[in-house]
């Protein structure tokens, strides 16, 4: 079966030249456009924009499932204090695009793994968080030293 496939993917690789030469034989003149007829639509369009004006879109509501990770006691959590600073931060970062950032379940989410807060980056620990996260929604996870984590979902 690889045989297969790579004797497949070398008979492609050999035939690529021919398709070339056949695409090179075919005339493409660069097109010129017309001034006139450019500046004729630009002229509409503008227009059209003037009696339409652009409607501002409804705000898009991103929702943020927030972890907060601890140790097996639930020591050395990041405050929801600096968690909520951070999200008005978003907000006011956002707003003005439209874009407006809430938390999931109007909650925070307490994970009390030590493992997952001292080694986040081992693939037990990764594994562990990767059955943290939320559905439909941006997760964030705060560990240790206020590392910050991010997966989208």
């Amino acid at each position: 079966m690889k045989n297969r496939l790579i004797q497949t993917f070398i008979a492609i690789l050999c035939t690529l030249p021919f398709f070339n030469k056949i695409h090179a034989q075919a005339k493409i003149i660069c097109g010129t456009h017309d001034l006139e007829e450019l500046d004729k639509r630009q002229t509409e369009n503008m227009e059209f924009l003037a009696r339409n004006p652009l409607q501002q879109r409804a705000p898009i509501y991103i929702p943020i499932a927030i972890h907060l990770v601890g140790d097996n006691n639930g020591a050395g959590r990041v405050s929801e204090y600096k968690v909520i600073e951070q999200m008005n931060q978003l907000y006011k970062d956002y707003v003005k695009m439209g874009a407006i950032f809430y938390l999931r379940d109007s909650t925070f989410y307490y994970v009390n793994s030590t493992r997952i807060y001292n080694t986040p980056e081992t693939s037990v620990s990764v594994d562990s968080m990767n059955r943290l996260k939320k559905g439909n929604c941006i997760n964030v996870l705060y560990l240790k030293l206020r590392r910050l984590l991010v997966h989208l979902v």
